[in-house]
Parts: structure tokens; C-alpha cells; sequence
């Protein structure tokens, strides 16, 4: 499902961090580890198509990015990943329904009501669904997160420091909605986190050095 080799990508000033290769099969669920700099988000944000590396592989769902143009990378990753951000990004003035609505939209996909609401009643989000962002609580918005990152029958999930905002209690509730999610619709996921809340959580685990 996600498979990487010889990943490296330069930075100013001559720095380049180069990355173990990777083989996560489908329905797996990882974590990626590893100390502030060694390059947990950046390597996500590889895995996306948001960063080009400077050389290596990258095959996600059997495509290889290498041979996609940013255009096609854009349409590839909004119907086969669904990203986690540690910043939720919700737009501000539209309920969360309608922030559902848009992650479709931006996917080429048509609104399909009765998908949204069956996925929304699934977290147990659905009466929230006519408020605003700032009207939810953390754990709420990352609900709504898990919910935009499923919208569209993603193939994997990318999460990126998920629940650095979370007390325990929702930290908890966020690992047990993903995995459970994640597992029911057969995704694969990966969370890159500093957070040792998910350290007994997941059997896989990338350490980056």
C-alpha cells in the first residue's frame, strides 16, 4: 500500500535528510517516531505529494508518484489519502457539514448526503454538524478531522501530531476512534507523533533518527 526507497530531500544551506525505506501493507496500522528535525512531517508530507523528494521512490495504491504531474498528484491524493493535520484548518465560517461538503467538492466528488450523515452518525458527531468550529471543543474538531479524512473512501490516512492539543481522556478517545474506523473501512493508517500516549497502542512502529 505504501511503499518508499532511497527517500532524500535537500534543504537550504546544503542539509539533506535521507530516510529508511518503508513497506506498509494494506490495512496495517503504523506509527513514525522520532526526536523534533528528523523529519516526521516532512516524510508525510512526501507520502501526500505536498514534497517532492530530491531522489527516491514513492509508491502509494500502486501509483508511483515519481510519474505524476502536480496536477495529477493533487487530484490522486484527495481520492486516496485522507489527511490528519495537527491544526484542524476547518473554514471558520461554514458549519461542520458544510467543511464535510468541501473536502468532497475539492475531490471532484458529488455530496452525497446520506454517505456524510452515515459517517457522521458513525463518530457520534452528527449532532454537531450545524455548528461552527469554534464552537466544538478539541476533541470535537478532531472527530470532525477523522470525519474529512474519511469523506471521500480514502485507500490510506496520514496523521500528522493528531492529538498534541488532547488531554488524556480525549488522546485516548482519538486512538480508539481511528484505529476502529480505519480497521471497519479497511484503511491504512500511519500517525507520525512525539506523543508516547501511542506507544502501547500500535504494534508497527518507524523510528526516524
Amino acid at each position: 500500500m505504501i511503499s518508499t526507497k532511497d527517500l532524500t530531500i535537500d534543504y537550504k544551506r546544503g542539509k539533506q535528510l535521507s530516510f529508511q525505506d518503508i513497506q506498509i501493507n494494506k490495512g496495517e496500522q503504523w506509527l513514525l517516531k522520532g526526536n523534533s528535525g528528523t523529519g516526521k512531517t516532512t516524510l508525510l508530507h512526501m507520502l501526500s505529494g505536498i514534497l517532492c523528494p530530491s531522489s527516491g521512490t514513492i509508491i502509494v495504491n500502486g501509483i508511483n508518484f515519481n510519474q505524476l504531474n502536480q496536477s495529477k498528484k493533487d487530484t490522486f491524493r484527495a481520492n486516496t489519502i485522507g489527511l490528519i493535520f495537527q491544526k484542524n484548518l476547518f473554514v471558520s465560517s461554514l458549519n461542520m457539514y458544510s467543511n464535510l461538503v468541501i473536502a468532497r467538492k475539492l475531490a471532484g466528488q458529488s455530496i452525497d448526503k446520506k454517505a456524510i450523515l452515515q459517517l457522521t452518525d458513525e463518530l457520534d458527531i452528527s449532532a454537531l454538524c450545524d455548528k461552527k468550529p469554534f464552537e466544538l471543543s478539541q476533541g470535537e474538531q478532531q472527530r470532525f478531522s477523522i470525519a474529512r479524512a474519511l469523506i471521500n473512501q480514502p485507500k490510506v490516512i496520514l496523521a500528522d501530531e493528531p492529538t498534541s492539543s488532547l488531554d488524556d481522556t480525549n488522546c485516548q478517545r482519538f486512538i480508539d476512534t481511528i484505529t476502529k474506523v480505519c480497521k471497519q473501512h479497511d484503511v491504512t493508517l500511519l500517525v507520525a507523533t512525539h506523543d508516547n500516549r501511542f506507544n502501547t497502542q500500535f504494534k508497527n512502529t518507524i523510528h526516524l533518527a
